[in-house]
């Protein structure tokens, strides 16, 4: 099979040569991969993308990306980098209490985000790290925390901020190095998708220009290797950790009226409840109070943890609270006293529902020389990307819930 792959030409046509850029002639496998956090399956269909059109008609992309529930980023995030599921990895939401450290996860928190108690999966750059290759990590969770004593070489976390255009500039700059410094796994993460999803919705117009601003910054980094004579040489994989719903003030669930909560701790809230009885308790007959209490609610369903879904697979770890309720697509569990308090909460989109539901997904494509070219792929679990790095770079993987030969078709024969 003739697995060149179309030329990039009239993309960097389009824009001026840098100056002075190096020429890599000694490139050891290497894989980029890309975050759009929030960003739909189908948004690229929208809106004129010719970075990503560049990408995939000369790659691989799947149908759509299905997270790992909930559907929210730091879960889907961390099964993206580790191949395992929540329950294993442990971040089981953005927010959640674990009864043996007796404390409470944060993703807010920066003392959580580098803390290595919370993060119970080997990450795939500290699999490149161990193995000799170097790893160069911008923005993902889990990446300033040591896992078992082992860091990426390179870390930018949140709290650094950078424009986009910024980050790729980076990422360049860490492949212009020599080969016996230069990373051969480096992310990207763009979260623009995500917060106008969150603020105007997806349907929005905002939406669509943040779409289109995203191909833009993505044609800035195929430029870059391009210009490097890299651009084939490079496997380069975009995925996102969920995708967006729209919700509504007149589609909301207030919980106060079933339940009294100052009997419980809450910490997931509108797409997905999570609940413990107060004082953290596990007790049968406590649990049971509060499901009996929350049983009439509308347009939501309660499940004890070892009760949830089975295609979730949620159950098993002491991190995921004892209730768990989740709401119709496009319906919020709230508060009465926040609609009365917050005249504009609960509008425009959000995500963490039921990972089955379109709406969720995200996506997945990608171009390089271990990827399959000019195909389309069903859909794939978050928990299956980790399989295709490893691949890519000749890395052997700890065990992981993913399985490299349900994702064969995205590979190169």
């Amino acid at each position: 099979m003739d697995r060149r792959l179309p030329p990039l030409a009239l993309l960097v046509s389009l824009f001026p040569a840098a100056c002075g850029v190096p020429d890599i002639t000694d490139l050891e496998p290497t894989v980029i991969l890309v975050g759009l956090d929030g960003f739909r399956h189908d948004y690229a269909e929208r809106v004129d993308t010719p970075s990503i059109d560049a990408i995939t008609a000369g790659g691989v992309r799947a149908e759509a990306l299905v997270p790992a529930f909930p559907s929210k980023s730091y879960p889907n995030l961390v099964s993206l980098s580790t191949g395992l599921r929540p329950v294993n990895h442990g971040i089981v939401s953005n927010g959640f209490w674990d009864p043996e450290l007796q404390d409470r996860f944060s993703y807010g928190d920066p003392d959580d985000l580098s803390d290595p108690r919370w993060w119970l999966g080997e990450p795939i750059w500290a699999t490149a790290e161990r193995q000799g290759q170097g790893a160069a990590v911008m923005f993902w969770p889990g990446a300033q925390a040591p896992f078992e004593g082992v860091l990426p070489g390179e870390v930018i976390g949140p709290e650094h901020g950078m424009a986009d255009d910024d980050r790729v500039d980076q990422v360049l700059a860490w492949l212009d190095r020599p080969v016996e410094t230069r990373p051969t796994f480096l992310t990207l993460y763009l979260s623009d998708a995500d917060d106008s999803g969150h603020w105007h919705g997806p349907d929005s117009p905002e939406i669509d220009e943040a779409v289109a601003h995203i191909d833009e910054v993505l044609g800035r980094l195929l430029r870059g290797l391009e210009r490097r004579g890299i651009a084939e040489e490079v496997d380069i994989l975009v995925v996102s950790d969920h995708g967006m719903a729209d919700v509504d003030r007149s589609r909301t669930i207030p919980v106060d009226a079933h339940l009294d909560l100052d009997t419980v701790e809450v910490f997931d809230w509108t797409t997905v409840l999570t609940l413990w009885p107060g004082g953290y308790s596990e007790e049968a007959e406590e649990v049971d109070a509060v499901m009996a209490a929350l049983a009439d609610l509308e347009q939501a369903t309660c499940h004890r943890r070892e009760e949830t879904p089975e295609a979730w697979g949620y159950r098993g770890s002491r991190r995921v609270a004892p209730v768990i309720c989740e709401a119709e697509e496009g319906w919020a569990l709230t508060t009465s006293t926040l609609l009365a308090n917050d005249p504009d909460a609960l509008t425009g989109g959000n995500h963490g529902y039921d990972p089955s539901l379109p709406s969720q997904q995200g996506v997945f494509f990608g171009r390089g020389p271990h990827l399959a070219a000019g195909v389309t792929v069903d859909a794939f679990e978050t928990i299956e990307v980790t399989g295709i790095v490893a691949h890519a770079l000749g890395l052997e993987l700890p065990p992981v819930d993913g399985e490299l030969s349900r994702v064969g078709a995205v590979l190169a024969d």
